[in-house]
C-alpha cells in the first residue's frame, strides 16, 4: 500500500474542505468565509444606502436653509414697502401746498375757470379813486373780472394808438393816457381785464377811409343803417380786407397792453336797411365765411371771446351771420341768453364754452358769466 501523506486526512476523496482560518473545519475556525461575489454585492448595497442617506440629509438641510432665507427675504420686502409707503406719505404731507405740489384743491380749480364779470365805464382806465372803489364793489359782489370797451360801438378808442389811420384823429379823441397802468393796477387787485372791441359796428372809420365802408346801392356813397335824420350810422364792410386789417391792428395793440382776454363784439353784417347796402367784394366767399375768417385771424396769443346774439346762436341768423359763428376758433362765446327759452340752449355745441351775457338798459350794469 502506498504511503499516505500527512495531508491525506484533509484531501481524501469526498472530504474536500476549506483550510482557511474562517472555516469551521479549520483549526481555530468557526465561521464560513464570504465569497468574493457576496462581498462585492454587500459593498454595493452599502454604497447605495449611504448615498440615499446622504441625499436625505442634504435635502432636509436645504429645506430648512431655504425656508429661513425666504422668511428673511419676505421680512425685508415688507419692511422696504412699509418704509417706502411711510416716506411717500411724509413727502406728500411735507410737500402739500409747496412749490412742487401740482395738485390744486377742487374748489380752487373751479374758481380759476369761472368768469363773473361786470361791464365797467371807460373812465376806469383813467385810474384814480374811482377805479379803487369799482374794484372793491366787484369783490363785494363776488365778481372776478371787468369788461371795458377799448373800442366802443361808435369806433372810439379808449387807449393811445399808434395806428397811422387814427392817430390824432376822431377815433383817438377819447383815449385814456393811463390805460396800460390802469390795466396793470386792476390785475394786481386780483381782477381780470376783458377788453371789448366792437368790430364792424363803427361810425368813425367809414368816414375817415371810405374804402372800408358799406356803400349805398352800388355807388361809392356811404350807406347808413337808417335815415340820416333818424340817426342813421355807417358800418365797416366785413368783406373789406382794409377794414379787417385795421381791426386786427387794434386787437394786436390791445393785447400788448396785457389784458387777460379780448371780447370781439359786433362781428356781423348790419341788420337794418340792408336791402340797399352794397358790400364790395361780396360773392368771393359767403358772408359767414368772411366773418369766421376775421375771428380766426384774431385768435392768437391772448384768449379771444366772440359775442353772438342769442337767437343767432341758437338757430342761426341769415341776416347778420348767414348762419352762426360757432365754427370760429374763439376760446369762448358770449351769448345773450335773456331772450331765449331754456330748451333753446340745448342747441349749442357741447364742445363750446358759453358765457352767458345778461344785458341791461344801462350798459355798465350788464354782466357776463361763464356757464359751461
Amino acid at each position: 500500500m502506498a504511503k499516505r501523506s500527512k495531508y491525506d486526512k484533509y484531501f481524501s476523496p469526498g472530504t474536500h474542505r476549506s483550510i482557511t482560518a474562517f472555516s469551521k473545519h479549520a483549526a481555530g475556525g468557526s465561521k464560513r468565509r464570504k465569497s468574493y461575489t457576496e462581498r462585492r454585492r454587500n459593498k454595493i448595497v452599502g454604497i447605495v444606502l449611504a448615498c440615499i442617506l446622504g441625499a436625505a440629509v442634504v435635502f432636509t438641510a436645504a429645506f430648512f436653509v431655504t425656508d429661513t432665507l425666504l422668511g428673511i427675504s419676505d421680512a425685508n420686502i415688507e419692511t422696504t414697502q412699509k418704509a417706502e409707503k411711510d416716506n411717500k406719505g411724509n413727502k406728500d404731507k411735507n410737500n402739500k401746498g409747496g412749490k412742487n405740489d401740482t395738485t390744486a384743491p377742487a374748489d380752487n380749480q373751479q374758481t380759476s375757470a369761472e368768469i363773473k364779470a361786470r361791464v365797467g365805464n371807460v373812465s376806469l382806465l383813467a385810474g384814480g379813486s374811482g377805479l379803487d372803489q369799482f374794484v372793491s364793489s366787484l369783490k363785494s359782489a363776488g365778481q372776478n373780472a371787468v369788461v371795458i370797451d377799448f373800442k366802443d360801438a361808435s369806433g372810439y378808442l379808449s387807449y393811445p394808438s399808434s395806428i397811422a389811420a387814427v392817430k390824432d384823429k376822431a377815433p383817438s379823441s377819447k383815449a385814456q393816457a393811463n390805460a396800460a397802468a390802469s390795466v396793470k393796477k386792476i390785475q394786481q387787485s386780483g381782477i381780470k381785464v376783458v377788453a371789448r372791441i366792437y368790430c364792424f359796428k363803427d361810425t368813425q372809420m367809414p368816414r375817415i377811409d371810405r374804402t372800408m365802408a358799406v356803400h349805398y346801392n352800388k355807388t361809392q356813397m356811404i350807406w347808413l343803417d337808417n335815415e340820416a335824420s333818424k340817426g342813421g350810422k355807417p358800418w365797416l364792410n366785413p368783406y373789406s380786407q382794409t377794414a379787417q386789417n385795421y381791426l386786427l391792428e387794434v386787437v394786436k395793440e390791445v393785447k400788448n397792453l396785457g389784458v387777460d382776454a379780448i371780447l370781439l363784439d359786433g362781428v356781423q353784417f348790419p341788420d337794418l336797411n340792408s336791402n340797399v347796402a352794397t358790400f364790395d367784394g361780396e360773392g368771393s366767399v359767403s358772408r359767414n365765411a368772411a366773418l369766421v375768417k376775421f375771428v380766426n385771424s384774431a385768435c392768437s396769443g391772448t384768449p379771444v371771446i366772440c359775442a353772438m346774439k342769442g337767437e343767432a346762436a341758437a338757430g342761426g341768423s341769415s341776416d347778420i351771420y348767414n348762419g352762426s359763428l360757432w365754427s370760429a376758433n374763439a376760446s369762448a362765446f358770449a351769448v345773450d341768453l335773456s331772450s331765449l327759452k331754456a330748451d333753446a340752449q340745448r342747441n349749442f355745441p357741447a364742445s363750446k364754452k358759453v358765457i352767458e351775457m345778461k344785458s341791461s338798459a344801462s350798459n355798465t350794469d350788464s354782466t357776463y358769466i361763464l356757464t359751461k
